[in-house]
């Protein structure tokens, strides 16, 4: 390959591309690491690039920020990582519309310095968010505690585009919240773990920073009693914009005796003042006790410290999906096999969401691909699901996402083919 740079290096020039040991190392996934790291300056160079490298068989690993590498399977082979870090310009921004559109490679602390003095911002609060990129968030369809209420990213993306491997660029979707009927192209690649293509921009539908936001700290002593609560709120009219349960020291160990409900509302003062005190009334007869309410800079940072925490939690990540009545359930599904094993464990639950997340902190040598399964057959007698959102380098490959909807794979085998015909982008690292 060594012999093919030259035309990267005329291409990129020396800014644009790099060989060196700290910088490959630094792009490791597990015991693998590329041969070349490229950053294109703009979208037409992630488009040549791609081109350049299925003409040669290169296998390409899009890299962002980096924060959500290690949530995927290790590449089957690993020959170049296209970043888009130098791909981060405001393209078209009118407040008015509360709609953006930015380059993939901006990262969501640089999007919301953007848009603060407009009181504007996305409502997706995502660990490390000085690294995590526009790109890597829509690829990965991520999510935070306000999914109840606004959604995760494939609710807030209005349109691509995206870098194909035979070197064109196309664009799905608009500008405006509304658009004809089609092939919904910004859905495909919303969540396709960078498989299809390469995003290099996306316009994106923003929020009203809310006059105020407070939330409710209630004390709960049981799941089942904090998802009692968190269903009465849930199934009200008060909108909360938040309902998460959490151990009261998330990176404790997990206790399952000693929870908060944290219930989140944003809004006119008047109007956060009535549902808050409607919601600690409702919390209170499911059982729970107030502890405190917060507001301002340190509400703020209660959410932040959640999600940082639940992503720094040691060990392997899983991540549950089941119905809001079948919270309590999952939790005690998941914690009970670890506790079985002697694995700390570190449950939190957007509960109106029905998402569970756990982290088990196994030994290198635990049998965790049997604890996976154990754990998936309990959960498909709920309805739901579980995949791996990150792993340690395991001696033996874990399942990262289980069995699928039947017919799913094959169909997505044929568009994989259709977009990607030489296999180069990610291979072997999603279901396909």
């Amino acid at each position: 390959m060594m012999s093919d740079l030259a035309w990267l290096q005329e291409r990129f020039g020396p800014e644009g591309i790099a060989d060196d040991e700290r910088t490959l190392a630094a792009h490791a996934i597990g015991d693998m690491r590329p041969t070349v790291v490229v950053s294109p300056p703009d979208a037409q160079g992630v488009a040549d690039t791609l081109r350049w490298a299925s003409e040669h068989g290169l296998a390409v690993v899009p890299w962002g920020g980096g924060t959500q590498q290690a949530a995927m399977l290790a590449p089957e082979r690993y020959d170049l990582a296209l970043r888009t870090g130098r791909l981060r310009e405001v393209i078209e921004y009118e407040p008015a519309e509360l709609v953006i559109t930015v380059e993939a490679g901006i990262t969501v602390s640089e999007l919301a310095e953007i848009l603060a003095p407009h009181q504007q911002f996305l409502p997706v609060t995502v660990p490390q968010p000085q690294r995590a990129t526009i790109g890597g968030l829509i690829a990965t369809n991520a999510a935070g505690p306000e999914r109840l209420h606004y959604g995760a990213m494939r609710d807030l993306v209005l349109g691509v585009t995206v870098a194909l491997t035979d070197g064109s660029l196309i664009r799905g979707g608009g500008r405006v919240v509304k658009n004809v009927a089609g092939y919904d192209l910004t859905r495909l690649f919303n969540g396709s773990w960078g498989t299809l293509g390469v995003i290099t921009a996306a316009s994106l539908r923003l929020s009203p920073v809310p006059a105020v936001r407070r939330t409710l700290v209630m004390r709960c002593a049981s799941w089942e009693g904090a998802q009692e609560a968190a269903l009465a709120l849930y199934h009200s009219r008060l909108g909360p914009q938040g309902l998460t349960i959490a151990p009261i020291d998330s990176m404790g160990g997990g206790t399952l005796d000693s929870l908060e409900l944290l219930i989140r509302f944003g809004g006119l003062p008047t109007t956060v003042e009535r549902q808050m005190a409607e919601a600690q009334k409702l919390a209170e007869e499911a059982g729970a006790r107030l502890d405190r309410i917060l507001e301002g800079k340190e509400e703020a940072t209660l959410w932040i410290q959640l999600v940082e925490r639940a992503h720094q939690a040691p060990g392997v990540h899983l991540q549950a999906s089941v119905l809001p009545s079948q919270v309590a359930e999952a939790v005690h599904v998941l914690s009970e096999i670890a506790d079985a094993h002697g694995w700390p464990s570190y449950p939190l639950a957007h509960a109106g969401a029905g998402t569970v997340l756990t982290a088990w902190d196994a030994p290198g040598d635990a049998p965790l691909a049997e604890a996976i399964s154990t754990a998936r057959t309990h959960l498909r007698v709920l309805g739901g699901w579980l995949f791996i959102r990150r792993a340690p380098p395991q001696k033996a490959p874990l399942d990262y996402w289980g069995e699928t909807t039947p017919g799913a794979r094959p169909l997505m085998r044929r568009i994989k083919e259709e977009l990607d015909p030489a296999g180069i982008l990610n291979p072997g690292r999603f279901l396909v």
